[in-house]
C-alpha cells in the first residue's frame, strides 16, 4: 500500500519541524509493510521553512520538496501536491503546524488485507488548544457509512455543521486516490482559502463506495492562539489569517456554493432554505473565532462595522432570515440578535461565548 502526504507550508518555521518529526516517527513505526511518500509544498515561505524540510529530505523522511516561487495559497499548494502523489493508493492532508498520530495507522497496517481502495478513510484526532488537549471522535465506534449513509450525514449537517463535521476538514482522512485521478472535478477550488476543505469533501464524499470511520487517533490538530507568524507588521493566525481577511472570509461563507454539491434524501423539500441556514451557522462559528484578534476598541469598531456592512446587503439579509437557532441548537442571544441586524449586540453576544469557549 502507498499512501501519499500532502503537507503545504507557509512560513510555519516554527511548528514545521515537529510536524515532520511526526511524519518520521510514522515511517519508521510503518516499515516495510505501508510505503510512505510525504511532499512538502513551499508555498512562498520567507522564513526558515525550506531549511527544515531540506533537513528531513536528506535524512529520507520526504520523498519531495516543492518550491512555489511566490505564494499561492492552501488550495493551489494542495493541487500542487494531489498531482506529484496520483500513483499511490491514498492520499492523506497534514497541515504544517499539526502532527500525524500513530494509533489510526498501526490498525490500517493490521487491516490491511481489507482496505478497500475506493472507500474513504477516517480517524479521531486530538484536539490542542493551549493547555487543553481532547480526543475528539466523530462517532462513538467503528462505523463504516454507505452511499445512503452519506447522504444522511450531509443533510444533518446542514442542519447542524458544527455537530457533525466529519465533511468540513480534510486533514487526518485517507482519500482514494483512484476517486481522485478518475474525476478531475475532485481538487480544491483555487479560490477558495477558507471553507476550502468543505468544497472538497463535497465532491469527493459523493463520489467514493463509502466511508470507514476508525475510532483510533489519526492526526493532532494545534489551534494554540499563541502561535504567531511575524513575516508582516500584522499578526496572523494560522487557521484566521490576517485581521484584514475576516471581510473577505465573512463574505465567502455566506457565498458558499459547496453545498450544491452536497446529494440528501430526495423527500427533503426545504432544500435552499437549509443550505442558507447552514451558511448561517458556519458564519456564526467563523466570526466567535475571528474575535481571537479583539484587543482594543479600535478592532472592535472595526470588526462591527464589517459585521454593519454585512447586514446592510439584502442578498444576505434574506440568507440571514433563513437561519433557524431551534434545529441549530444554537445560542438565542446570538440569534436574537443577528435577526435584528444589530451589529453591536451581535459582536458583543458572539464575544461572550468566544470567551466561555476559546479563553
Amino acid at each position: 500500500m502507498k499512501i501519499g502526504i500532502v503537507i503545504p507550508t507557509f512560513n510555519s518555521g516554527n511548528t514545521l519541524f515537529r510536524c515532520l518529526k511526526s511524519v518520521e516517527i510514522l515511517k519508521k513505526n510503518l516499515s516495510n509493510s505501508i510505503s510512505i511518500f510525504p511532499i512538502v509544498i513551499n508555498d512562498g515561505s520567507r522564513d526558515s521553512s525550506y531549511k527544515i524540510a531540506k533537513y528531513f529530505l536528506e535524512k529520507k523522511v520526504l520523498f519531495k520538496i516543492i518550491q512555489n516561487k511566490k505564494n499561492l495559497g492552501i488550495s493551489n499548494s494542495r493541487n500542487i501536491g494531489i498531482e506529484k502523489l496520483l500513483k499511490t493508493n491514498f492520499i492523506f492532508f497534514l497541515d504544517s503546524d499539526d502532527q500525524i498520530h500513530l494509533d489510526f495507522f498501526r490498525k490500517i497496517k493490521k487491516q490491511k488485507k481489507e482496505i478497500d481502495f475506493n472507500k474513504i478513510y477516517v480517524g479521531s484526532f486530538i484536539h490542542k488548544h493551549n493547555k487543553s488537549k481532547d480526543k475528539i471522535s466523530i462517532f462513538p465506534k467503528n462505523i463504516s457509512l454507505n452511499e445512503n449513509d452519506i447522504k444522511n450525514y450531509q443533510l444533518n449537517y446542514l442542519i447542524k455543521p458544527n455537530r457533525n463535521r466529519l465533511i468540513s476538514y480534510c486533514w487526518g482522512k485517507l482519500y482514494p486516490t483512484n476517486i481522485i485521478k478518475k474525476f478531475k472535478f475532485v481538487r480544491f477550488n483555487k479560490n477558495l482559502d477558507i471553507a476550502e476543505d468543505l468544497d472538497f469533501n463535497s465532491k469527493i464524499f459523493n463520489k467514493s463506495k463509502g466511508v470507514n470511520y476508525i475510532n483510533n487517533n489519526s492526526y493532532v490538530y494545534q489551534t494554540s492562539y499563541d502561535k504567531l507568524e511575524n513575516d508582516t507588521k500584522e499578526k496572523i493566525h494560522y487557521s484566521l489569517g490576517k485581521m484584514t481577511d475576516i471581510n473577505r472570509y465573512l463574505k465567502l461563507i455566506l457565498n458558499l456554493n459547496s453545498l450544491q454539491n452536497f446529494k440528501i434524501p430526495n423527500s427533503y423539500l426545504k432544500l435552499d432554505k437549509l443550505k442558507n441556514h447552514c451558511k448561517v451557522v458556519i458564519f456564526i462559528i467563523h466570526f466567535i473565532k475571528s474575535l481571537y484578534y479583539l484587543r482594543s476598541i479600535n478592532d472592535f469598531i472595526y470588526l462591527k462595522n464589517i459585521i454593519k456592512n454585512i447586514f446592510k446587503k439584502r442578498k444576505f439579509q434574506k440568507i440571514i432570515c433563513d437561519y433557524d437557532v431551534e434545529i441549530a441548537d444554537g445560542n438565542k442571544l446570538i440569534s436574537f440578535f443577528l435577526k435584528k441586524f444589530n451589529s453591536t449586540f451581535f459582536v458583543l453576544s458572539c464575544l461572550l461565548i468566544y470567551k466561555i469557549k476559546y479563553k
